[in-house]
């Protein structure tokens, strides 16, 4: 999907696209540049669109302009406004009809902007997008409708050690981290992860998915009944402006990341917000989670 990847200023970086359509190797440097872009705090422009499966595409992807013939040709400055006008009627127009929130942003500077791109997001640039999330205060987090939200509390110390989505088929467990401004800090921890599931007897394999490079881990547990078997989870790191999300997947979107319903869970991620806050934090250090006054206790099985 790739044909080269220009910088142009310092608030924005260029993706040019090529003729071709799809092409799944090239694809993995696409969502590289756009997570680049993203971590850094500037935007990534497509140029060149000119198909709507290209801009389909970058949809997906979560890139935030496009510009190319699909759009619009050139045209002159005194048309642009007239322009505008009418791409905005035709964008609503197909909105209605299709029921389809998304609309394209154009890279133009008199062009209006639209929805912006999913999450996860940093708390200062949290969108005005009517959802309503738990405060944990460096996570928070919006409530999903079939999936219970649980907090792990170290009891000695009052101090919560987890947060975790729970549903009928599987679970997520969300976690910040301190992080350097300009690093990627998930490409540094992931082989650290991979060589400490090593060592614990377990494995972990590499693949590309919706945000990235993540971790398939197989680990050998102990039964409470007695004997072993193995926990399969999928571990998903996410760089942010000096934070890192880290997210851990168990259960059916582990085992079957690609069946339907697997992505739902992945959906989750987009509508987190993480505060990291303005203090020094050692890199790698978790951000500090706080239990929210109406939470309630529940208390162990016996």
């Amino acid at each position: 999907l790739v044909e080269r990847v220009k910088s142009e200023e310092k608030t924005s970086g260029g993706i040019i696209i090529p003729d071709t359509a799809k092409e799944k190797p090239l694809e993995g440097i696409v969502r590289a540049v756009i997570e680049m872009a993203r971590s850094f705090g500037i935007l990534a422009i497509a140029e060149g669109v000119e198909t709507q499966d290209q801009l389909d595409e970058l949809r997906r992807l979560g890139c935030h302009f496009a510009q190319g013939y699909l759009i619009s040709r050139p045209v002159p400055r005194d048309d642009l406004l007239a322009w505008t006008a009418e791409w905005s009627a035709r964008t609503e127009a197909e909105t209605s009809t299709t029921g389809d929130a998304e609309s394209p942003e154009v890279a133009s500077s008199e062009a209006p902007q639209v929805e912006a791109p999913p999450g996860p997001y940093d708390a200062d640039d949290l969108p005005e997008d009517g959802v309503e999330r738990v405060d944990l205060g460096s996570l928070l987090i919006a409530p999903e409708e079939g999936r219970e939200l649980r907090l792990q509390v170290d009891e000695s110390t009052g101090n919560v050690q987890s947060v975790m989505l729970a549903g009928a088929d599987g679970a997520i467990e969300i976690r910040a981290f301190a992080a350097p401004r300009n690093g990627d800090l998930w490409n540094e921890v992931r082989p650290q992860i991979a060589a400490d599931t090593a060592q614990r007897g377990g494995t972990a394999t590499e693949r590309e998915g919706r945000f990235g490079t993540e971790l398939l881990c197989q680990m050998k547990v102990q039964r409470p009944e007695g004997g072993t078997a193995t926990q399969p989870s999928r571990i998903v790191g996410i760089n942010g402006p000096r934070w890192l999300l880290r997210a851990t997947l168990l259960g059916r979107p582990a085992i079957e990341p690609e069946a339907q319903g697997s992505g739902e869970w992945e959906d989750v991620l987009t509508r987190v917000a993480v505060r990291r806050g303005t203090h020094a934090l050692p890199v790698g250090e978790p951000l500090p989670l706080i239990l929210p006054d109406q939470a309630r206790r529940v208390s162990p099985p016996a």
